[in-house]
């Protein structure tokens, strides 16, 4: 007895030592913490989401009405005529210097004529004096002519408002819409009974080159004539027969015929909204060719025979507002 005594005198000291010391020690603590504390929640994995796939830029009815006129060209011209350069808006493209002398506006007209593939020797320029821009802000109407077609025998006749070549590109459209109708009535491509053929006009000119021009013309001032002249707060008016989402999702299909199915070298010379338009439709057109499988250039129109059949309506003449 007197030796177990003596053992548990040694013992329990030292055990009191040895649990002080373990106590103190911060590593083990924190195990004592973490063994005590309730365990935490696990993580439920998050969800993936897939994007949205892209739409089409343009409501159906347009969608439709485009890409089904888009291979009714192809039709007409061929895809070698697609294929070409694409005028751009650069310094290069405009007599220099442009002060919008009759001779600079014939040499525009010539150059114009070069990228839609028109004889200029067979086009008779004409000038006109249209409404100035105190004249147009009186109008509550302000929708005026800027140019006109007529075909006299084998020459035809392409009527130009003088105060358009304050602004050369916006011009350079003007002269592109006139030509169209030289590509399209003159050679008896198209029934100028056709209520939207001067829509098909328009788009006509993104076909055959000139649709940049025609995109960042879509909007435009209406204040014509000297610069100087000009109010400091413009306002604005549609020219032409298409809009710009309309004209924006043309060139995306244009690009698509050209075999461009990503942002072309030449988007940055595009304004920036029919360019939103123009990305938007490459976008959808490349999902859209990879989602259907059947090689469709387009996915509302796959045989260009039967390209701008619909909408054959009675409707006015050419030689109206251009």
């Amino acid at each position: 007895m007197s030796y177990l005594l003596a053992f548990l005198g040694v013992m329990v000291p030292v055990g009191a030592c040895l649990g002080y010391a373990a106590l103190r020690d911060p590593d083990r603590r924190r195990t004592l913490r973490a063994s005590k504390a309730p365990s935490a929640p696990v993580p439920t994995p998050r969800r993936v989401v897939a994007p949205a796939p892209p739409t089409c830029p343009v409501p159906r009815e347009r969608q439709v009405w485009i890409e089904s006129s888009m291979l009714w060209l192809v039709a007409e011209f061929g895809l070698a005529t697609v294929r070409r350069p694409v005028a751009l808006p650069t310094p290069e493209f405009f007599p220099v210097p442009f002060t919008g002398e009759r001779r600079e506006i014939r040499a525009l007209l010539a150059r114009v004529c070069s990228v839609m593939q028109v004889d200029p020797l067979f086009i008779w320029l004409n000038l006109f004096d249209g409404p100035s821009s105190e004249e147009l802000s009186r109008r509550q109407d302000r929708r005026i002519t800027l140019g006109r077609y007529r075909k006299i025998w084998e020459f035809s006749i392409v009527s130009l408002d003088r105060l358009d070549a304050a602004a050369p590109a916006v011009l350079a459209a003007t002269i592109a819409h006139e030509l169209g109708h030289v590509r399209l009535i003159g050679e008896a491509r198209l029934d100028p009974g056709r209520e939207d053929h001067e829509q098909l006009t328009d788009l006509a000119t993104v076909y055959l080159g000139m649709g940049v021009f025609s995109a960042n013309a879509a909007v435009t001032s209406h204040h014509r004539g000297p610069v100087p002249d000009r109010p400091a707060s413009p306002r604005y008016m549609r020219h032409g027969y298409l809009s710009q989402p309309d004209l924006g999702y043309a060139l995306a299909c244009y690009c698509r015929l050209r075999g461009e199915t990503e942002e072309p070298a030449w988007a940055d010379r595009v304004h920036p909204g029919p360019r939103r338009t123009l990305l938007r439709g490459l976008a959808y057109l490349a999902h859209a060719a990879e989602a259907d499988g059947t090689g469709r250039v387009f996915p509302t129109a796959a045989d260009p025979a039967a390209a701008g059949k619909g909408g054959e309506r009675p409707g006015r003449h050419p030689d109206g507002a251009a």
